[in-house]
């Protein structure tokens, strides 16, 4: 099967579905199907792209389609990649657009279409009632006026938990939903991650217990929240620091300032986006991994850390309920009293942060492999597909 993934960028400051797609598009690659993916690219973003490249195994199965972004006429409009988006899904046997309101995804949608070339749209959070509730008036233009249309001709729309699926519904679209997580590579996890490696890049951290952060700095992922919440968990635990992993979408400047407010300057540390061992290194050493978003599709940072052995701590919000269902963690309201209380009480009892590690473990290897899940998605185009074909 011939599929084409198209997304906004593949660069991970822009958040998780910038992995996540690339990462089944490998998936999908390693299943000996062919695939490429098509993306805006721009100078400034080659280093991000080479991590993103380096960090996904099979990666170099992908036929990449890179756009250059020459400026406000692509951002707008994406005009520069009309010719190369004709030329690749008349090939296509089907087109998976990983967004709703990128102009590049719009597009692909739109050009499909007129190929007759059947499509999936994954939203990823970009339907839930608090996206749709920001730049409100400019998502319902949208949604009113054209993007409704392109949603409604999709073979399905791609949800990533139950509860995204239940959010989407009350919009009334004409397509199926269907649901199928983000992943991880079983193959990528290491038991055997050398600790010291964190410690030798950020050595003002040696020797201090530290609860992990690890996210883009946006007002949606908390952070706000997080910092009321640790003050008062400094107020019991004394020598505990919070590290902030990630960077800075617009949050930092309030975050510092807040900082100083509860007098915690040399207890919480931003040391800017980590990847790969480094990354998987802090995880091993944190005491817990803690995500207060006030939205999430489906957050890689969560999955990630279960994988490398991180109790986690999440808001209700991140939609990721097999945390509590399953004993891997604790899943509370989002609110800086409900996370003082859960990391101070996982903090304290070492023996319940190692069960929550074992069950964390094993969810992710059972649930939620990207080779698995990969699979699921072919067999859902091709039913999908012949269905349609069908009916035609």
């Amino acid at each position: 099967m011939k599929i084409l993934h198209v997304i906004k960028t593949i660069d991970p400051v822009h958040g998780g579905p910038a992995v996540s797609a690339p990462s089944l598009a490998a998936a999908q690659a390693k299943q000996h199907h062919q695939v490429s993916l098509a993306f805006m690219y721009s100078k400034d973003q080659k280093k991000g792209i080479e991590k993103t490249k380096n960090n996904i195994p099979y990666f170099n199965g992908i036929e990449l389609v890179l756009i250059p972004n020459k400026g406000i006429k692509d951002k707008v409009l994406a005009i520069s990649a009309v010719k190369p988006l004709l030329n690749e899904i008349r090939k296509a046997d089907i087109v998976h657009m990983h967004g709703v309101w990128d102009p590049i995804v719009l597009l692909s949608a739109v050009i499909a279409l007129i190929f007759n070339k059947p499509y999936v749209f994954s939203p990823r959070g970009m339907l839930d009632p608090w996206s749709l509730s920001q730049k409100k008036w400019k998502k319902k233009i949208m949604l009113t006026f054209f993007s409704r249309y392109l949603l409604n001709k999709s073979l399905f729309i791609h949800c990533l938990n139950e509860t995204e699926k239940t959010l989407i519904k009350p919009l009334g679209l004409q397509c199926e939903l269907r649901v199928f997580p983000n992943g991880i590579f079983p193959e990528k996890i290491k038991d055997n991650v050398d600790k010291n490696i964190f410690f030798d890049s950020f050595s003002q951290l040696k020797n201090k217990p530290f609860i992990l952060f690890l996210s883009r700095l946006h007002y949606k992922k908390g952070l706000d929240i997080l910092i009321d919440c640790f003050a008062q968990v400094t107020s019991q635990i004394d020598n505990l620091n919070l590290v902030v992993a990630g960077n800075d979408d617009g949050e930092l400047e309030n975050l510092e300032r807040k900082i100083k407010e509860n007098n915690l300057d040399s207890k919480v540390h931003f040391i800017g986006p980590i990847y790969g061992d480094l990354k998987y290194s802090a995880l091993k050493n944190a005491e817990c991994f803690v995500l207060p978003s006030r939205q999430e599709g489906f957050s890689m940072a969560i999955t990630e850390a279960m994988a490398y052995g991180c109790a986690v701590i999440v808001s209700e919000e991140c939609h990721f309920p097999e945390v509590s269902e399953y004993n891997a963690g604790y899943v509370v309201s989002l609110n800086a009293d409900a996370f003082s209380q859960a990391i101070v009480t996982l903090v304290k009892n070492t023996e319940l942060k190692n069960s929550f590690i074992y069950s964390a473990k094993n969810i992710v290897t059972s649930m939620f492999s990207w080779h698995r899940i990969a699979e699921e998605i072919i067999l859902a185009y091709q039913v999908k597909k012949g269905s349609r074909e069908a009916l035609n």
